[in-house]
């Protein structure tokens, strides 16, 4: 094609590029732009040489020219993956990648480390993201699985214990196993910020910061409310409702009904339902049901000796049928990351260029669901009457 032509085919992708709907569809369509601006760059290049040689053919003054490049110990140093993203200038390029949705400078100091999908973001704002997931602390203690796709997990619904056989004695009855699956279907959970001149104006280091702690925390606290809200309307008899009021013996009732196998369980409910209920309450010889453990300034807070997690996902106490505390393993709760387990960004310039606002999108495909039984207890406010 000739300039002309790539012009009026990137006017033309600029025109769909408004019009599209989704998320997916910029991408392609700025994956397109960028690969045609390459061809058309190369193009004009290979014209320009061609023309110069020409020139030089036609007054005679070519001539034969050798170019000699030293090369240093650190030029013949290949990087690692962990070195290029550790380094400032990946820093910066993956800066210039948010602000205009072009990865190339990236893909450059990545070279053949990285081929195709999206680009791994720096060192430091990888730590920034693993914080996040140690914060909010409900997805991270669940099973984790990366499978692409729908996936389909057995659960045991109903098993008897095993018998005794006595030397001679005739063979004990079959053991009775129910069996049933649980889906696990994708679905994307994401969020999305617009970026204003005066943010695209920070240093690399501060941008990344503001993105990274802005996107990546929401998407996470919805993945953490996810799980919870899950558990919460389980429908399919994997998990106990226990009827009982708040009262100082009520994690012990919700303990009572998990299944032999529970190790590790823990308390989740609202921040108001543990610091204006349980906290004031006392045992039958008036001793606090609570403990509170401080680790490097981080306190982690037990009821009856069961680890609490806050979430807002959860009812109150107050009001009859409410489910205001989850009690169980979060081992016994699974969730299928398709692809892996970091929140991807995608860089929209476009669509909002006329107000000089940049599109920034932070998303994780995942397929959750309860995936044992007696795993997981719910506390109900006991209806009045």
């Amino acid at each position: 094609m000739n300039n002309e032509e790539f012009t009026t085919e990137l006017e033309e992708i600029r025109s769909n590029i408004e019009k599209a709907e989704t998320v997916e569809e910029i991408d392609a369509l700025n994956a397109k732009m960028d690969d045609l601006e390459t061809r058309r760059k190369e193009a004009l290049d290979a014209a320009k040489e061609a023309q110069e040689m020409r020139d030089a053919v036609a007054s005679g003054e070519i001539e034969t020219r050798t170019i000699e490049t030293e090369v240093t110990q650190e030029e013949t140093h290949m990087k690692t993956l962990e070195e290029v993203r550790s380094s400032a200038e990946y820093m910066e390029a993956f800066a210039d990648y948010m602000r205009t949705g072009s990865d190339k400078e990236c893909r450059a100091l990545l070279t053949e480390l990285v081929s195709g999908g999206s680009v791994p973001v720096p060192t430091e704002t990888a730590n920034q993201i693993a914080t996040n997931w140690t914060k909010l602390g409900i997805a991270s203690r669940c099973s984790i699985l990366n499978v692409p796709g729908i996936v389909k997990i057995p659960v045991e619904a109903s098993a008897e214990d095993a018998l005794i056989h006595e030397e001679g004695a005739a063979a004990g009855k079959e053991e009775a196993l129910v069996l049933s699956s649980i889906t696990l279907v994708p679905q994307t959970i994401k969020k999305w910020i617009t970026i204003s001149d005066e943010a695209l104006a920070m240093s690399a280091a501060d941008l990344m910061k503001y993105i990274v702690d802005e996107i990546t925390y929401r998407v996470l606290l919805y993945l953490d409310n996810k799980v919870v809200t899950t558990i919460k309307g389980e429908a399919g008899g994997l998990v106990a409702d226990v009827e009982k009021s708040l009262g100082w013996d009520s994690i012990f009732a919700a303990l009572a009904a998990l299944g032999d196998d529970v190790v590790n369980p823990v308390a989740i409910m609202k921040r108001e339902t543990f610091f204006n209920g349980f906290l004031s309450l006392a045992d039958e010889q008036s001793r606090p049901i609570y403990d509170v453990v401080t680790t490097n300034g981080e306190p982690k807070y037990f009821i009856n000796g069961v680890e609490v997690i806050f979430s807002s996902a959860l009812d109150d106490a107050s009001t009859a049928d409410n489910v205001y505390a989850i009690v169980g393993d979060l081992s016994g709760f699974t969730i299928n990351y398709v692809d892996g387990q970091n929140v991807k960004f995608i860089t929209d310039p476009y669509s909002l260029a006329e107000k000089d606002l940049v599109k920034v999108v932070g998303s994780i495909k995942a397929g959750l669901g309860v995936s044992k039984a007696g795993a997981f207890a719910r506390l109900v406010v006991a209806s009045e009457g």
